[in-house]
């Protein structure tokens, strides 16, 4: 079973707008396949679209949405690099929008599990646990990663500390296949300011179809455990340079 439906056709040459055009190398690029939950594969695709371009060799991003071809070339703003892929977040990970409390449902007293209210609870990518409902509804579980999507959005945290009722102003991505959380957290944020663009009306807020479509490119295992150490190293290095500066 393919999860990802991004072709990418990286050679196709055709001799005139009409002529015969040929297809060397075609494929799906896929991230899992679902039995043993393993990325990155790639897969043959099944049904070869034939696409008329003009002289030349042309590289280009296609989305296969039912039985259409989308070219998604305008949302791609960079190449990749050989063995990675582009996937819609929503075809990996579940997105659990959170859900508002009375004010009788929860309380200051450490009674029932946390309550998550917005973005008052984040900081440096923790989470304050100030409330707590005996009675939680929408329930965020240890290795989701959170993200403010209402008021103040962009605000990102990592859940280590186990079940929590989210509110409204919170959203939960839930990593179903054991995907590495720190590069989706460093794939959200480098989105944050086209997703800070598509936040509307009086109050900014983003809406579940921002996130579920970003698209996110994914490379080896190896590869994204390497790029989130070498990120760490540099962030922190650049603190201690802030704080002696």
């Amino acid at each position: 079973v393919m999860l990802s439906k991004i072709i990418h056709c990286p050679q196709i040459r055709c001799n005139c707008i009409f002529g015969q055009i040929f297809l060397s190398q075609i494929f799906f690029k896929c991230l899992f396949c679902l039995h043993k939950k393993t990325p990155p594969l790639y897969y043959f695709c099944e049904n070869i679209a034939l696409i008329l371009y003009r002289r030349c060799i042309h590289f280009s991003y296609y989305e296969k949405v039912g039985n259409k071809l989308n070219c998604i070339d305008e949302e791609i703003s960079f190449k990749l690099p050989e063995g990675w892929a582009f996937i819609r977040l929503k075809t990996a990970w579940e997105l659990i929008s959170g859900r508002d409390l009375s004010p009788s449902d929860y309380n200051d007293k450490n009674d029932g599990i946390p309550y998550i209210t917005g973005a008052s609870n984040f900081k440096n990518g923790h989470v304050s646990l100030v409330r707590w409902t005996p009675v939680p509804q929408v329930i965020t579980q240890k290795g989701d990663l959170l993200l403010t999507c209402k008021g103040t959005i962009g605000e990102i945290a990592y859940n280590n500390f186990g079940k929590a009722h989210i509110a409204r102003q919170i959203m939960a991505i839930r990593n179903n296949y054991s995907l590495n959380v720190d590069f989706l957290a460093l794939c959200i944020e480098y989105s944050m300011t086209k997703i800070k663009q598509a936040a509307k009306g009086l109050i900014p807020g983003i809406s579940r179809e921002d996130i579920l479509n970003l698209l996110i490119p994914i490379p080896p295992t190896k590869e994204q455990e390497k790029i989130c150490d070498k990120l760490k190293v540099t962030f922190s290095a650049i603190k201690h340079i802030e704080k002696a500066s």
